[in-house]
């Protein structure tokens, strides 16, 4: 009961659940399923434990990194082991049948956000955003010391779980968040804290048990410390805007409607849909190209996620005559670059990504009329 209840503090607290439970995006749902995988799991549900892990990875695909082992687990276990094989059979068809779908999205897909930061970095950042939330790495000493304070306290707890029984937790944990990092070692890279956030919960358990087996004080402190950095965090990141998530309803604002044709460079197929709910007439550039009298290049952008130079380049990109430079905004959320011709001029999307390159990443060519 009482790794339970100091479990149960550790998640109702973590900056990081808090921060994706805000979104429409699917990783606090993965967390929720694989928690309830985890429960029918250790109490060898094998049909509540499939369904779960079913969701879950309808949910995500890298929650198959915490269910096959807990699919191996059960079947060596469980008895009869027919029924727990079965199981185990069904999520792996499922598993499976999900395949050409997870090849067609990475073929259409880029990891290069991801590959943009070291390997080394984003694995070390793992157990760090797990405890903090601060899942972009920062220059600020606040920010360091307090990840540092969270890793030491969370390492007596592993250290104090020794004791626990919660071997299995701690396996699949690192089971879940390793072997991720050992395909991007191998040169499959998607590692990063949201793609491995089903090793969260099982994380924060062997966290949890281990100062449930120490005494009250003990406990009280380790637990008080971790929900204590979990509320400033939430707070910090709440309050500060260069914190907050891509900024592309200011910088639409900023580049305002278009009232001659006008073409539009913009961050991969993400900023593709979200100008295209906040500009009215979006299409995607033909590869033969279009006519315009305007060339916008726009990205949201982050300092703490990238660099104070982030989609600021000291010297702006050209274009061809008769397109001459018309505004340049580097603002703190994002860049407008923005470049005017005195007639209709033909450009290709091919042509303007290559312009592009320093300010938008993986750009995606609309137009906009």
């Amino acid at each position: 009961r009482g790794a339970a209840l100091a479990t149960a503090a550790l998640v109702a607290f973590n900056p990081l659940l808090v921060w994706y439970s805000q979104e429409a995006r699917p990783y606090s749902l993965l967390v929720l399923l694989c928690a309830l995988s985890l429960l029918f799991f250790v109490r060898r549900r094998t049909w509540a434990w499939a369904a779960a892990s079913v969701l879950a990875l309808l949910t995500h695909y890298f929650a198959a990194f915490l269910v096959v082992p807990e699919a191996m687990w059960l079947v060596w276990v469980c008895r009869p082991r027919l029924r727990a094989a079965t199981a185990a059979a069904v999520v792996a068809a499922v598993g499976i049948g999900l395949i050409p779908l997870a090849a067609h999205e990475r073929s259409k897909i880029g990891t290069g956000y991801i590959e943009g930061l070291s390997l080394r970095r984003r694995a070390i950042g793992v157990p760090e955003d797990f405890l903090t939330g601060l899942v972009v790495k920062f220059d600020a000493t606040w920010e360091q010391l307090v990840e540092a304070l969270a890793l030491a306290v969370a390492a007596v707890g592993v250290w104090l779980a020794r004791r626990a029984g919660v071997l299995a937790m701690g396996v699949l944990a690192l089971i879940a968040a390793g072997v991720p990092f050992l395909l991007a070692v191998a040169g499959a890279d998607f590692l990063n804290t949201r793609n491995v956030i089903a090793a969260c919960v099982p994380f924060l358990i062997v966290v949890g048990a281990g100062f449930a087996l120490a005494r009250p004080a003990v406990t009280a402190a380790g637990v008080g410390v971790l929900c204590a950095i979990g509320v400033t965090t939430t707070a910090v990141v709440a309050a500060d805007t260069t914190y907050q998530r891509s900024d592309f309803r200011g910088s639409a604002d900023a580049l305002g409607p278009g009232e001659t044709p006008r073409a539009l460079i913009v961050p991969g197929v993400a900023g593709e849909v979200a100008y295209g709910e906040y500009l009215d007439g979006l299409s995607r550039m033909p590869a033969t190209g279009a006519a315009v009298t305007e060339v916008a290049l726009v990205t949201p952008r982050s300092s703490k996620l990238g660099g104070a130079a982030v989609a600021r380049p000291a010297t702006v990109p050209t274009l061809p005559p008769p397109f001459r430079l018309a505004e340049r905004r580097y603002a703190d959320a994002y860049t407008l670059i923005r470049y005017r011709a005195p007639r209709p001029t033909e450009v290709r999307p091919a042509d303007l990504s290559r312009a592009a390159a320093p300010v938008v990443h993986g750009a995606t060519v609309l137009v906009q009329r």
